[in-house]
């Protein structure tokens, strides 16, 4: 499971274009249908009319706001002067009444659209924050990591830099039932174990260096930088960190160390 949101591929523009005449056609089918049924009851005073509101409610979902004024003002049409209060005796009703009810149905019909408009521009936002966000831990050298608790717990979402450090794909990576502990060597498990436990008591990061196996089953030796991440209610739900592979430095510690040996 990714825990960041999928981005999909933008919308081309004959989609978009193709979607809103769908959705035109679909209000005008509605307005077109209200008003038959109107006329065959035998006038607007014989039925209700509140149920306008749902080619007004289906513009605003698809057409904007600007379709929706459109659609509200037709719907007045037809509920008042295209459609007698009588139809078989053509008696129609005071203008006071239908312009009344126009009144309520574009001040609902933009209100809606208003609240759609504005949910739309946050979700924009977001998805665009998201974009940026993952741009961002993908371009890092190390990799970047979310998991659950404990040496078996499910990996959450592994940035790209795994294949790298260890020769796995993210998504190879994501399906192995137990990635950790099939990799981390055996002698470092209980120790790494002991210090997430430190960790997720005390809500203080951990810095850790251990060894873990490569797809080709050669060594390395990573550093782990990771703290808890908690909920709103302060309840730890999983580990973050960062992974860097620090093998060339452990070897040259080791090398100058076993240079000053020599030279004591």
């Amino acid at each position: 499971m990714d825990v960041f949101a999928r981005i999909g591929p933008r919308r081309a523009a004959g989609e978009g274009w193709l979607r809103w005449s769908l959705s035109a056609v679909a209000v005008l089918a509605l307005l077109g249908i209200g008003w038959w049924l109107t006329v065959w009851a035998g006038g607007s005073d014989k039925v209700t009319l509140n149920w306008f509101y749902i080619p007004i409610l289906v513009a605003a979902m698809f057409l904007g706001p600007a379709g929706t004024l459109v659609t509200a003002a037709l719907a007045t049409l037809i509920a008042g002067p295209l459609t007698p209060a009588d139809a078989h005796l053509h008696l129609w009703e005071p203008p006071s009444i239908w312009m009344t009810r126009g009144l309520f149905y574009i001040g609902i019909g933009l209100f809606v659209a208003w609240v759609i408009e504005l949910r739309r521009r946050s979700e924009d936002q977001l998805e665009a924050t998201k974009a940026a966000y993952r741009n961002l831990v993908e371009q890092l050298p190390g990799v970047v990591y979310m998991c659950e608790f404990g040496g078996d717990g499910d990996w959450l979402y592994v940035s790209p830099g795994i294949e790298r450090l260890l020769g796995y794909t993210p998504a190879e990576w994501l399906a192995h039932p137990n990635p950790f502990r099939s990799h981390v060597h055996p002698q470092d498990h209980l120790w790494i174990m002991q210090q997430e436990v430190l960790s997720r008591a005390s809500r203080t990061p951990m810095d850790l260096e251990y060894r873990m196996r490569r797809r080709d089953g050669t060594w390395i030796r990573v550093r782990d930088t990771a703290s808890v991440v908690a909920d709103g209610d302060g309840a730890p739900m999983w580990m973050q960190g960062v992974l860097t592979d620090e093998t060339v430095r452990a070897e040259g510690a080791r090398t100058e160390a076993a240079k000053r040996g020599s030279a004591a």
